[in-house]
């Protein structure tokens, strides 16, 4: 009976964290899938426009969403159309579509908040339409780690870790960066309303390993408990990232 006690106790310790989470609203109006650390079932719709050093132009239509399998699993999604001039003139096609599985392995309450930790993958498939200057060429493929701390039901942040290598390159580099994500999320219950920033460091290991930092700052507003929208807008901070500045809307539907 002793040897079994510690297969018990991790019995126990599993779906003591399974049902932590099951608790949390799957749910919830506005801001929380600002967080990719979030387990909401969303959809976005956005439209971004992005002007490039050199003067150059990029327009991105873009649906990003999650689906949730269980409490302690989800899938994230997202596909992007580009039209840019990086080429002399007007080029449109698909630039890549993106599948993220994520995995909490735990959930547990610690001095009075919600601690989340998280593991998963992240597959990119180019558009193959890097003639055109739409997509980098490279199919991806990146591990991540994350922790997430919800402080309440208004106010989280997260951490993001991930290393991205391509292993499939239509042009003469391959990729091989490291991205680290800081992101804070905050809603406003009596104004139906919310504001999210994150701070993304990005080191290129190809390029003597060379990092660009970008800063993105959100408002967003729910109409219902499913439908709302967001305006948020990126700048780059330091580093050789080709962004100038970012401006982009967003329909967000929740189910």
């Amino acid at each position: 009976m002793k040897s079994a006690s510690p297969i018990v106790s991790l019995l126990l310790l599993m779906f003591s964290s399974i049902s932590v989470a099951a608790d949390l609203p799957l749910t919830r109006p506005g801001g929380a899938a600002s967080d990719p650390l979030a387990i909401v079932r969303f959809t976005d719709f956005r439209v971004t426009s992005i002007q490039l050093e050199g003067g150059f132009d990029r327009e991105v239509l873009s649906i990003e969403g999650s689906y949730i399998f269980h409490p302690t699993f989800k899938v994230n999604y997202d596909a992007n159309y580009w039209r840019t001039d990086v080429t002399g003139s007007n080029q449109t096609g698909l630039a890549d579509i993106r599948i993220k599985p994520i995995y909490y392995p735990r959930t547990q309450r610690w001095r009075g908040f919600l601690f989340r930790t998280a593991v998963g993958m992240d597959l990119r498939l180019d558009g193959d339409n890097v003639e055109k200057g739409v997509g980098d060429g490279t199919h991806q493929l990146g591990i991540l780690a994350g922790i997430q701390l919800l402080f309440s039901q208004q106010s989280r942040v997260s951490i993001l870790g991930e290393y991205r290598n391509s292993f499939h390159s239509d042009t003469d580099r391959d990729l091989d960066q490291t991205e680290l994500t800081l992101v804070g999320v905050h809603t406003l219950p009596s104004l139906k309303s919310w504001v999210a920033a994150d701070l993304t460091l990005v080191v290129n290991h190809q390029d003597d390993h060379a990092s660009s930092t970008t800063l993105r700052m959100q408002v967003g507003r729910s109409f219902t408990r499913s439908i709302g929208a967001h305006m948020e807008a990126l700048f780059p901070l330091a580093g050789q990232d080709l962004l100038d500045h970012a401006i982009r809307l967003t329909l967000r539907v929740q189910y």
